[in-house]
């Protein structure tokens, strides 16, 4: 039976769609399964946070930002007016990536939600059609992996893809995560004179990053007014008439926003009748980012890597090669990506502790707000920065630094996307594509 796809692509965020143009550029035929979700947003989320994060360096910049403020002070933050900056932010950039622009593009945009079958073969079925072909491509966006909290099911809480509805000034929110997406909407709320209760079990901020600027960072929230309590694991909360009582270790609090940021995975429902090997949440994929069947592949909430769009759109650039051309692996070192704070985390390859792991003998140059990690013959195995527009006046010394697609950068406006590949380089890594499909 012949295969009506060389690639189908679930997952109908920004990366998702920029690799399904890319491939559609090389030629491939190319179904993208997007979810039917209401007004759409869920798949927006990152780049909600990444807007918030510019809505925060508005009200750092008040004077430069009078249409965020009003009141005889002119420095009342105004909930109301940001949010629904935001919101039609993303309007516009759904406008820009719309289904009938990738349609035009050549892009099947298939509505979902999709599930694997496997009989009488493998394929795609989604509640107009059933898909096959040659690869698939596991992205979609998740659920919060929720922590062993007390009747934290039975409360009405948010999630990062839910940010964009939130309209309503919070009298005050509890974000429940250690990931980087609750760190940037901490504290860009609190700038926006939000009280921000972000407790972590962990005993710093972002154990995935390097410590001295974690650290650093965790000053810097704390003094713009994010109460941070580190080591601190939440035991149970109640809805009350008051709000949501929290119950910590080390106390109690009441909130009326609940935000869970924790790492996402993926739905069981997504599987449907296929049987793929998992780790915890997650599926269990190779070097190649191959799942147990060798024609899917899975990247980002799937698998549980770190949650930064940029690990993401690199994935799928990786993913969605491997079922077009020879396959290649990975290589995180070489992978830059930001986290919107401010200032901004700039970071490329490996943390100190990561690279000990894989290499002897480091050198390690530390700076006041940067760092670079290299090996004796002194290639840099991971440089991490926290400055000020750390990217406009360090991006240049980052040698060898990966791009990928990238939503928070390019909410950011700091770069552009990745060049398409040289048409020599590519015939050359060109597989015929000439396969019957068959199981």
């Amino acid at each position: 039976m012949a295969v009506a796809y060389n690639v189908i692509i679930l997952g109908g965020h920004l990366e998702a769609r920029w690799a399904a143009l890319w491939a559609t550029q090389q030629g491939a035929r190319v179904a993208l399964v997007v979810n039917e979700n209401g007004n759409g947003t869920a798949d927006w989320g990152m780049v909600a946070v990444a807007l918030w994060a510019r809505v925060a360096e508005m009200a750092l910049q008040a004077q430069q930002s009078a249409w965020l403020f009003m009141g005889e002070s002119g420095l009342n933050p105004v909930w109301e007016r940001a949010a629904s900056w935001v919101e039609q932010m993303i309007f516009a950039y759904q406008a820009q990536y719309s289904d009938s622009f990738l349609l035009q593009s050549g892009v099947d945009v298939i509505p979902g939600p999709g599930a694997f079958v496997t009989q009488p073969n493998l394929a795609v079925q989604t509640p107009e059609r059933t898909l096959r072909a040659c690869g698939y491509v596991v992205a979609g966006t998740g659920v919060p992996v929720l922590p062993e909290v007390l009747h934290l099911r039975d409360v009405n809480f948010l999630s990062v893809a839910q940010i964009s509805t939130l309209s309503q000034h919070p009298r005050r929110v509890a974000i429940l995560g250690n990931t980087p997406a609750a760190v940037v909407l901490a504290q860009a709320w609190a700038r926006l004179g939000v009280p921000v209760f972000l407790p972590v079990a962990e005993h710093r901020l972002l154990p995935g990053e390097e410590g001295l600027l974690a650290r650093r960072l965790e000053r810097i929230l704390s003094s713009e007014g994010v109460q941070i309590a580190t080591e601190t694991a939440l035991k149970a909360v109640e809805l009350r008439s008051t709000g949501i009582h929290l119950d910590c270790q080390t106390g109690t609090h009441e909130v009326d926003t609940l935000l869970v940021a924790t790492p996402n995975h993926l739905p069981p429902e997504t599987l449907g009748t296929l049987e793929l090997r998992r780790q915890g949440h997650y599926l269990r994929v190779n070097r190649y980012l191959q799942t147990s069947h060798p024609r899917i592949y899975a990247v980002g909430d799937a698998v549980g890597h770190y949650p930064v769009p940029a690990v993401l759109g690199y994935e799928l650039q990786i993913a969605v090669h491997n079922i077009l051309y020879r396959r290649r692996k990975p290589v995180y070192r070489d992978l830059s990506w930001v986290i919107p704070t401010a200032p901004v985390l700039l970071r490329q390859g490996w943390t100190e502790a990561q690279a000990r792991q894989h290499q002897p003998g480091l050198q390690v140059q530390t700076q006041p707000l940067s760092k670079r990690i290299g090996n004796r013959r002194g290639r840099t195995l991971g440089w991490h920065s926290l400055a000020p527009q750390a990217i406009y006046r360090h991006y240049s010394q980052v040698s060898g630094a990966a791009l990928s697609w990238d939503s928070w950068r390019w909410v950011l406006e700091e770069t552009v996307l990745p060049p398409i590949p040289k048409t020599g380089f590519w015939r050359e890594l060109r597989l015929t594509w000439q396969r019957d499909g068959t199981d």
